[in-house]
């Protein structure tokens, strides 16, 4: 499934636990978020390990829209309010 899609299904669910697990072959990596109503996401790599902040950072959608380099850009964004699918055409 593709993130723009399953984003519908994420958007609103309370984080409850998540898992992360790696190894040498495919997926190398891959991120669990674990809900509360008993649902997961995964989020995978096939190729490259999936990398990390190294903190919780203060801040909400407005500093992700604004933190990273160019040429950087946002392709797809889902809130609580609704989904933007109209990036990174």
């Amino acid at each position: 499934m593709h993130i723009k899609t399953a984003a519908k299904g994420i958007v609103g669910k309370t984080i409850s636990g998540l898992v992360v697990k790696e190894g040498p072959t495919g997926p190398k990596s891959q991120v669990y978020l674990i809900f509360d109503d008993n649902t997961y996401f995964e989020f995978f790599s096939s190729s490259y390990w999936i990398q990390s902040g190294s903190q919780i950072c203060p801040g909400g959608i407005d500093e992700v829209r604004e933190f990273g380099n160019d040429p950087q850009r946002i392709i797809f964004e889902a809130t609580a309010e609704g989904l933007d699918t109209s990036m990174g055409k």
